[in-house]
């Protein structure tokens, strides 16, 4: 098929162009290892190499040929070691049809194309044709569900917002989140903040996920998307929600418009009893007992008798635990019930003590 590939008669060459691109696109392997196809011909990759740089064509078939033989190199480059060119450069002088080699040879391209753009970039050259091969590749990508792939792309050639004409129903939730998480490894600020109000933009704007929105705007910090986010949500119990979240973190929007319980929720004035009222929803109404928390039955205890601490410390370390745990319900377990009250027992033990030093200062003054 080689030696065919520059045969004379224009259709040999590209019969046997076909079925190698065939043999290539159709083999199957494991993720770690090169198909076989590619093995043998990189044996064969300074020939066609030579071939290629060599051939002249006259006819505009011969020309289309000459583009095809730049897509075929651009594949075997990649399996080529200490090699000058990159799979990039055979693509820019080819079809662009890129897609058609698969997606682990796209994967690979995207590689290539961040380090081209920041030479380009450091260099002051043009990009067009840089953005001209995203535009084919990041379609590609959603659509083999490589959504990550894309926006990594994206973000190398810095057009990260153009992900938004990408977005449908069946994608969004999985780009939001993957959007949301490397948002904290943004290089600045800036970054972040754009990263952020994309993600913004993408649940308010174009999917109306108003809760999903809110969580986005606090992030952000911004006082305007907040606000917007609230009063255009036209359900009245997501509203509810929104208020919930915004009342959790402290934030109280001043409005003619609200009604007397969305207020209440937003400056928690009732928000003892809304927890009460959901443990009564969950049926968990009666406080709980730290160790249904700490669950100290299962540690591994050590017998080195140094390590203990006294009877009052660990008593006092759990009522402080047992009144954050259960400060919703308004009551605990260990203070407010005097079987249990250990300062209370403290206290009793205490006054018996002292009764017994009197008594028997008593006996020793009769005594004398």
């Amino acid at each position: 098929m080689v030696e065919r590939l520059f045969d004379s008669d224009i259709d040999i060459c590209l019969n046997s162009y076909n079925l190698l691109k065939t043999e290539i696109t159709t083999s199957t392997s494991s993720m770690t290892s090169i198909p076989k196809p590619l093995k043998f011909l990189r044996t064969h990759f300074n020939l066609i190499k030579e071939k290629y740089n060599s051939y002249n064509p006259k006819t505009e078939k011969e020309k289309n040929y000459k583009l095809l033989l730049s897509d075929l190199l651009s594949v075997l480059v990649i399996v080529m070691l200490d090699v000058e060119e990159t799979s990039l450069s055979y693509v820019l002088t080819g079809t662009k049809n890129i897609t058609d080699w698969g997606l682990e040879y796209i994967r690979s391209l995207c590689g290539d194309i961040g380090k081209e753009y920041n030479i380009r970039l450091d260099n002051d050259s043009n990009l067009d044709e840089i953005y001209d091969l995203v535009k084919i590749i990041v379609p590609y990508l959603i659509s083999q569900h490589c959504e990550n792939d894309a926006i990594d792309l994206l973000i190398e050639v810095e057009k990260l917002n153009d992900m938004l004409q990408y977005i449908n129903e069946n994608n969004y939730k999985k780009i939001c989140l993957y959007l949301l998480a490397i948002a904290n490894y943004s290089a600045d600020t800036e970054e972040y903040r754009e990263t952020l109000e994309l993600v913004y933009n993408i649940y308010f704007t174009k999917f109306k996920q108003y809760v999903d929105a809110m969580r986005v705007a606090i992030k952000i910090g911004n006082n305007l998307y907040i606000q917007q986010t609230f009063n255009q949500c036209p359900d009245e119990i997501i509203k509810k929600q929104l208020a919930f979240i915004l009342a959790r973190e402290n934030i109280f929007l001043e409005n003619d418009d609200l009604s007397d319980e969305l207020r209440e929720i937003m400056s928690n004035n009732k928000l003892s009893e809304y927890y009460k009222r959901l443990g009564k929803e969950l049926e968990v109404l009666e406080p709980k007992h730290p160790e249904d928390e700490f669950k100290t039955h299962l540690e591994n205890k050590k017998s080195d008798k140094t390590d203990k601490l006294e009877s009052y410390k660990i008593n006092m370390a759990y009522s402080i635990a047992s009144s954050l745990i259960n400060c919703g319900f308004g009551t605990e377990v260990l203070l407010t019930k005097p079987e249990n009250n250990w300062m209370n027992q403290k206290m009793m033990k205490l006054m018996k003590k002292k009764k017994k030093k009197k008594k028997k200062k008593k006996k020793m003054k009769k005594r004398i």
